[in-house]
């Protein structure tokens, strides 16, 4: 990093600076943060019953019919991520708000690692059904663009989304090949 002796007497602009952000996260809208008063711990797991219809009809001074449903407990364990950066006291000198610059520099690199974290349980299909993942070959990857039929492949996974979980998908992360060939 240069400092002010590197520039003579050269006067600092105090109210401009060039700094990079990274504004597209996406993983924490695809998995929600929970905070939790805890760095280990367990929460509960209900069965799909939900989805099954009972019989709520019940004759005058009849019992209501009894429903059961399972749960199980899972398990959780947050893991810690920090990053530090050394500020000298010439940056000091030099550049007013190095220390706010420093932070917000830190944080996105946390966040970065989260977000790459995210991606890559998001793109594992270990953590999916089997019958709940595709993969596309050859001249059926989106990447082709003139033989490929992206919206002919959604539709299934959007079908099996709603079938499993009751309600419609409200969210899709798409590659750059892939919006080129969505977007009209």
């Amino acid at each position: 990093m240069p400092y002010a002796r590197d520039y003579g007497n050269a006067p600092l602009l105090t109210n401009v600076s060039v700094a990079y952000t990274n504004a597209g996260y996406v993983g924490e809208r695809l998995f929600k943060r929970i905070p939790v008063a805890t760095q280990e711990g367990k929460f509960p797991v209900y069965g799909r019953q939900v989805f099954i219809r009972e019989t709520t009809t019940r004759g005058e001074k009849a019992p209501a019919n009894e429903i059961h449903f399972s749960v199980t407990p899972t398990t959780y364990n947050c893991v810690r991520k920090a990053l530090k950066a050394y500020v000298s006291d010439d940056e000091r000198k030099t550049f007013p708000n190095v220390d706010e610059a420093y932070t917000m520099t830190v944080t996105d690199k946390v966040l970065l690692d989260i977000e790459y974290d995210l991606a890559v349980k998001a793109c594992a299909t270990a953590n999916y059904k089997s019958t709940h993942t595709t993969t596309l070959s050859g001249t059926s990857q989106w990447s082709d663009a003139a033989n490929s039929d992206p919206i002919k492949d959604i539709w299934p996974g959007i079908n099996a989304i709603a079938k499993y979980i009751g309600r419609m998908p409200n969210l899709a992360v798409v590659g750059m090949d892939a919006w080129a060939k969505l977007a009209p």
